[in-house]
C-alpha cells in the first residue's frame, strides 16, 4: 500500500516521466516514428534539414537512422512558442479561438467578442433544461 506522504513525491516522478517521452524507449525506428507521430515515412528525410541531428534523428551505428520522440516533443514545443511569442499590443489581436492572433491590418476579420448593447446573453445548459 502507498504511503500517503508519498503521493506528491509519486505526482511528480510522473509528470518527468510524462514529460521525457512517457518511460517508454524514446529512439526508434521511421515506421514507429510515423505511428506514433503520424509523420509519413515518406517526409522524414526532408525534416533532417530543419530538425536538429543527435536531438531529433541520428544515424546510430548500425546505419540506420533512428528518431527521438522525446526530442521531437521538445522540437516542435519550441516551434509553437516562437509563433505564439508575446509581441506588442499595438501588433496583434487575441483571436476568438485562444491562438497566437492576427496582426492588425492583416485584411483577416476577428469575430468580436464582446456583445453587442441589447444581446441577451449566452443561457447555460442547466437554465435551458
Amino acid at each position: 500500500m502507498t504511503n500517503i506522504t508519498n503521493i506528491p513525491q509519486i505526482i511528480d516522478e510522473l509528470i518527468e516521466v510524462i514529460q521525457n517521452g512517457g518511460g517508454l524507449i524514446d529512439w526508434v525506428q521511421a515506421d514507429r516514428f510515423e505511428q506514433l507521430t503520424g509523420i509519413k515515412q515518406s517526409s522524414l528525410r526532408g525534416k533532417h534539414e530543419m530538425w536538429p541531428e543527435g536531438e531529433v534523428w541520428a544515424k546510430f551505428d548500425d546505419g540506420r537512422l533512428y528518431y527521438s520522440i522525446a526530442g521531437y516533443n521538445h522540437w516542435a514545443s519550441q516551434q509553437a512558442a516562437n509563433r505564439c511569442r508575446p509581441v506588442l499590443q499595438t501588433e496583434t489581436v487575441q483571436s476568438v479561438s485562444g491562438g497566437c492572433g492576427t496582426k492588425i491590418g492583416s485584411g483577416k476579420r476577428l469575430k468580436n467578442s464582446q456583445r453587442q448593447n441589447g444581446d441577451t446573453p449566452p443561457r447555460l445548459l442547466s437554465e435551458i433544461a
